[in-house]
């Protein structure tokens, strides 16, 4: 429950080996040992709000991690509170793995952005951000329509989920106006993790849109490292200044030209492009 790191001292058993473990499920292990006590060195701050949620309150998870994120909390923090069995109905509360607590919070706080940019008007025009990290290279596309999302994203040869040899696939999950009704099991946690950054800035802009993120994770990414990765480099990209287009085929030619897999497989996989080449706007009428 602390928000802030605490001082600790911990009497080992034995010496520590040193090993370092790999797994495709949790984060690397380093030096372990046995622990005869541990005891802490400094007091911890919890703050007032979470200490309510926690022991004088019978909200359900999913609630509680609205309201804290709506209240200003990290989804860091939160996640850490949901992981250690700490939200929800008193009488039944659980430990929940890690990499479903990050998923479960990344999902309900963009629902709760969500449900809020769908009172904004919509954009004026297109935008297009970029970022990379770690040979993740994101293209974000934002179409002046209302709310949906989707995202694509293809492994090269050599990356971390493909061997090489085989050639890129590229896969998606993506919702419509009214949100999805089943796990985003293609993208999994990283769909969650970009679906908040993007409602965050809309958000932060009052505004609503279709959006398409195109994320190719090419070799130099080795080791997964989490969901993180996806949900902190979509935030730094909408930080930053986007392009404007005036029309939607602009903005198409300059992804295009700078996505390495042909846009003939992104678009024929995309569930969204599909969606909106079937639909006119009022001012294609005029």
């Amino acid at each position: 429950m602390a928000a802030k790191p605490v001082d600790a001292e911990a009497v080992l058993e034995k010496e520590p080996k040193i090993r370092i473990e790999f797994d495709s499920h949790s984060q690397p292990m380093g030096p372990t040992a046995p622990v005869k006590n541990i005891f802490l060195a400094s007091e911890p701050f919890v703050p007032r709000r979470v200490d309510s949620i926690v022991s004088g309150t019978d909200l359900k998870a999913v609630d509680a991690v609205a309201e804290l994120y709506s209240n200003g909390f990290s989804v860091n923090y939160i996640h850490r509170l949901l992981s250690s069995g700490l939200l929800g109905v008193s009488k039944s509360r659980k430990l929940v793995p890690t990499r479903w607590s990050i998923t479960a919070t990344d999902d309900i706080s963009s629902k709760v952005l969500v449900e809020e940019i769908k009172d904004y008007p919509q954009l004026g025009e297109c935008l297009v951000f970029r970022e990379s990290y770690l040979d993740n290279h994101f293209i974000i596309l934002m179409m002046p329509r209302v709310w949906s999302f989707e995202q694509l994203e293809t492994w090269f040869p050599g990356s971390a989920w493909l061997s090489k040899g085989y050639k890129p696939v590229i896969v998606q999950d993506h919702e419509f106006y009214n949100g999805r009704n089943s796990y985003a099991s293609r993208v999994a946690g990283a769909y969650y993790a970009a679906r908040l950054a993007v409602a965050e800035y809309l958000s932060r802009i009052r505004r609503q849109a279709s959006i398409i993120v195109f994320r190719e994770v090419h070799p130099g990414y080795i080791l997964p490292l989490g969901v993180w990765v996806i949900r902190e480099t979509v935030r730094n990209a909408v930080r930053k200044n986007p392009l404007k287009f005036t029309s939607l085929e602009e903005s198409i030619q300059y992804i295009k030209n700078n996505l390495q897999i042909p846009w003939k497989k992104w678009e024929r996989t995309s569930q969204l492009l599909k969606f909106l080449s079937t639909q006119k706007t009022i001012d294609s009428f005029l």
